[in-house]
């Protein structure tokens, strides 16, 4: 990874979010990692997310790939491309029409999930990715459950 270039994209309760791409094979990933102050509730909620992997589709969601373990604490690693979350775009102004575009892709987004039997139970817009070309996916799956399985 030595040719990978890391931005930090943000950073809620003790989790940080940081793109890293790859230059030569024009990769790229969503990292979320704990922070210094992250709980061992944040580092359960890395652990939880990855286990909903194999639940996921990358049509609707930014898919675990890995979880990490690393010197400063695990992290989860995400397939991504690129896609920006809507708390970057809560920072500006948007149009009427434009809410009006999210929040439509955004409901979709969310039918999607519940038709494959997953309920979120975490909607809130750093787990909302908007991507170039309008569509949403989701992240965040640590609270997610799966309707007809046992509850944790």
């Amino acid at each position: 990874m030595s040719q990978a270039r890391w931005v930090r994209m943000d950073q809620h309760s003790g989790l940080q979010r940081w793109r890293v791409r790859q230059s030569p094979a024009q990769r790229q990933w969503l990292l979320v990692s704990a922070g210094a102050n992250a709980t061992s509730w944040d580092q359960a909620r890395l652990d939880r997310e990855y286990a909903m992997a194999p639940c996921l589709d990358a049509a609707w969601a930014l898919v675990p790939v890995a979880r990490l373990s690393t010197v400063e604490g695990p992290a989860l690693v995400l397939d991504d491309d690129g896609a920006r979350p809507f708390s970057r775009l809560a920072m500006g102004t948007l149009s009427v029409e434009h809410f009006l575009q999210l929040a439509i892709s955004a409901t979709s987004t969310l039918a999607e999930v519940h038709r494959s039997g997953i309920i979120h139970r975490d909607m809130r817009p750093e787990n909302l990715m908007l991507a170039d070309d309008g569509g949403v996916r989701l992240t965040g799956f640590a609270f997610a459950a799966v309707q007809g399985a046992r509850a944790e």
